[in-house]
């Protein structure tokens, strides 16, 4: 799984005004949350957020925050992202929220499912291949969340299915999903 880092500050306010003199300036305001912990109000750069979320991992990314406070560095935390909220428009980042994690506690994540290769039923017999799961849920490590789960459909016939049992996954991983 990949790891990147991300400067952030406190935020000092919170509200509509603030939120917006902040995505003028650059800064997306965000939230880091922890079971039984109040939640630390941040702002990040618009263009670092957007740089990690078009990494391979997406989503999923294990991120490092480096915390600071009016320029003096506090404690860094791991997070990762547990809900991006988007203009409906323009498709710009309003606010994101953070989950702290430990990189020695399961998570739950979705992980895409990419078909791999071409059925034999789509090629020879003119079926068509329907994706009924397009991500499944697994409970893993965050170091050890997949990019993808690859799924080889070239042997597949008319009326043939792969089950969620049928996958065969990485070490380590548990799939949550029927």
């Amino acid at each position: 799984m990949e790891k990147t880092t991300l400067k952030a500050e406190i935020r000092a306010g919170t509200g509509k005004k603030i939120a917006k003199d902040l995505r003028a300036k650059g800064l997306i305001p965000a939230n880091v949350y922890k079971a039984g912990k109040t939640a630390v109000s941040l702002q990040v750069p618009a263009d670092a957020l957007a740089d990690i979320l078009h990494t391979k991992a997406g989503g999923n990314v294990i991120i490092a925050l480096k915390i600071s406070e009016g320029g003096a560095d506090k404690k860094d935390k791991t997070v990762v992202i547990k809900e991006i909220q988007r203009e409906p428009i323009k498709d710009r980042i309003l606010h994101v929220d953070f989950n702290e994690i430990s990189l020695d506690e399961a998570l739950k994540v979705n992980v895409p499912l990419v078909s791999k290769g071409e059925p034999v039923g789509v090629k020879i017999d003119g079926g068509i291949l329907e994706h009924i799961i397009r991500e499944l849920q697994v409970e893993c490590l965050p170091t050890a969340i997949p990019e993808k789960l690859e799924i080889d459909v070239s042997n597949l016939k008319i009326n043939e299915t792969i089950h969620v049992k049928d996958i065969v996954l990485p070490a380590g991983i548990k799939v949550l999903n029927d």
